[in-house]
């Protein structure tokens, strides 16, 4: 009798049941894996219907439990319309993969399929996944994980803790699933070239590279875009509205940032700081836009934060502890311009660079590459300076002189080839036994034919100079050479600018050494003379050389 009643209640359940699922079944009829579900649901319910029946009688806890079997766990949920795009920002194994997680009952870990967790690749399936590379890099086995499921084309869910243990715990093993992810990472060229270089499964998966320059050209279009930008972060910052000059001011800190007039930087991050900065000095002056002097100031203020370095150093010179001269002239001396880059700042640096020539056999020698103070560029710079000079008064023998070459003051390393221009024309200077004009500071790069090439930091050069020569004062004399290349880059504060115009301050371009001469020798030579002024240097040049040389041959008598 307990059999043909249990009989007649599974009859009545699949007769009643079988209507329910019937609609569920027709409707995920083009997955095999849901139909089966649907159908192994519709024989546990049946089989169980005796819990059902007494569900109100039943423990509480018990009924929950026993409920859970039935509950579905979404993982991913694709309501949205398009392909997902997930930007991880931290890329950690579990993060990309997902996890299985344990809940503790009694002091005993306890899960279920209910808390599988899934992971960036899983919610990104279909669609793309945005990594930062040194991050994922950093992390720890992510990398790994990421590549064994693209390879895999699967992503298969196992805790990281299972790996490391030698007795691993007993775990769910959920089924891998299927994965087709566009997975995009995001890093600087230098880690793109180290896996590239030391790691073949890089090669084979990532192998479209798409490189973003760091400016871009100043046009119509991109001018467009650049406001359109500006606009779009004012509106996603809740920033006030700029106003045209604020603008044009803005653009202006991009150039500078860019080092060129014709280009403006992509580093938007700095430009978002500014426009951050500049609308609370808005808001502290109860301004309606920000406008021109708002961005003005905050830049100015930037500076001001970071510039302690720079204020003590100014102090040095201002309490003649560093010596420069910005006056007179003088043999053998020139004021050479370099950069300190401290990362989040940067500034111009003025060196003293002297010279000294005497009898000798054609070395120069550079005093600070010989105690090691010097970089491979500079020291490679040294070396086309000697390669320039051999070319110019060796033609019909060998040089009879040495010299040596000093940054005076200078007690930390120094590299690059911004000033070989400065170098060689001191050189020259100290050869000749011309004084040249020590209130104008030289920048440029020279090859061995003595062409003039451009160099970095332009502006910042400049700056760094015009602020030495505010403190003893600007006369008119003062002013710095660049290369005739380099004025594609100047991008001017309004206060040089102004110094300029009204005659306090002076920006020369030179394409090679011999017209350096031009700018740089007193009034009194120069006097009826007009581009030729380096004859008079050559001259002097030659005759020194000779009476050296005759002075060599006849102690070689004696």
């Amino acid at each position: 009798m307990n059999q043909k009643i249990k009989d007649i209640e599974n009859s009545l359940c699949t007769l009643y049941i079988e209507g329910k699922m019937s609609n569920l079944i027709e409707k995920y009829s083009y997955s095999d894996k849901i139909k089966q579900y649907l159908n192994n649901l519709k024989l546990d319910i049946i089989e169980n219907i005796d819990v059902f029946v007494e569900f109100e009688n039943l423990d509480k806890e018990f009924v929950e439990n026993f409920i859970n079997r039935y509950e579905v766990n979404v993982m991913v949920n694709n309501s949205i319309e398009g392909a997902p795009v997930v930007i991880e920002e931290t890329p950690e194994y579990q993060k990309l993969i997902g996890l299985v997680e344990y809940e503790n009952k009694s002091g005993n870990l306890v899960t279920d399929f209910t808390m599988i967790q899934p992971g960036s690749l899983h919610l990104a399936n279909g669609g793309y996944l945005v990594l930062d590379a040194r991050k994922l890099l950093e992390s720890y086995f992510g990398y790994e994980a990421l590549k064994r499921c693209l390879l895999l084309n699967k992503i298969i869910i196992e805790n990281l803790k299972n790996q490391l243990d030698i007795i691993p715990i007993v775990n769910l093993k959920p089924e891998p699933i299927p994965i087709k992810t566009k997975v995009i990472l995001i890093g600087t060229p230098e880690i793109y070239y180290i896996l590239y270089n030391y790691d073949e499964e890089f090669r084979k998966l990532f192998k479209i590279k798409a490189d973003f320059d760091y400016e871009f050209e100043d046009n119509n279009e991109n001018m467009i875009t650049f406001v359109k930008l500006i606009k779009y972060i004012v509106q996603e910052k809740n920033l006030k509205d700029i106003t045209f000059d604020g603008i044009q001011e803005i653009s202006a800190y991009a150039k500078r940032k860019a080092e060129s007039k014709k280009y403006l930087t992509t580093n938007i991050s700095s430009i978002i700081e500014i426009l951050e900065q500049a609308n609370q000095i808005a808001k502290d002056n109860k301004n309606r836009y920000i406008d021109k002097n708002d961005i003005k100031l905050a830049i100015e203020n930037k500076n001001k934060r970071n510039s302690l370095i720079k204020d003590k150093i100014l102090s040095l010179y201002r309490q003649n502890k560093y010596i420069v001269d910005v006056t007179g002239f003088k043999i053998g001396q020139i004021n050479a311009l370099s950069v300190v880059d401290y990362g989040d700042f940067e500034f111009g640096r003025v060196n003293k660079v002297t010279v000294n020539t005497f009898c000798g056999n054609g070395n120069i020698i550079n005093i600070d590459r010989e105690v090691g103070l010097s970089g491979n560029i500079f020291n490679k710079a040294i070396l086309i300076l000697t390669g320039y000079i051999g070319e110019k008064f060796a033609q019909t023998g060998n040089l009879s002189f040495n010299a040596s070459i000093c940054f005076e003051q200078m007690y930390g390393e120094i590299d690059g080839d911004s000033a070989t221009l400065a170098e060689t024309v001191a050189l020259l200077s100290s050869l000749a036994e011309v004084p040249i004009n020590q209130g104008i500071a030289i920048t440029g790069s020279v090859n061995q034919k003595g062409e003039v090439q451009a160099v970095g930091g332009v502006n910042t050069k400049i700056k760094g100079y015009f602020d030495i020569c505010k403190i003893f004062g600007l006369d008119g004399s003062q002013g710095v050479i660049i290369p005739e290349s380099n004025v594609d880059d100047l991008v001017l504060d309004d206060e040089i600018i102004t110094a300029v115009k009204e005659g306090n301050f002076n920006i020369y371009t030179v394409n090679s050494v011999e017209d350096c001469f031009d700018i740089l020798l007193p009034a009194s030579i120069k006097k009826g003379r007009k581009t030729n002024n380096f004859d008079y240097v050559e001259e002097k040049i030659l005759k020194r050389l000779n009476k050296f040389k005759d002075n060599k041959e006849k102690q070689k008598k004696e």
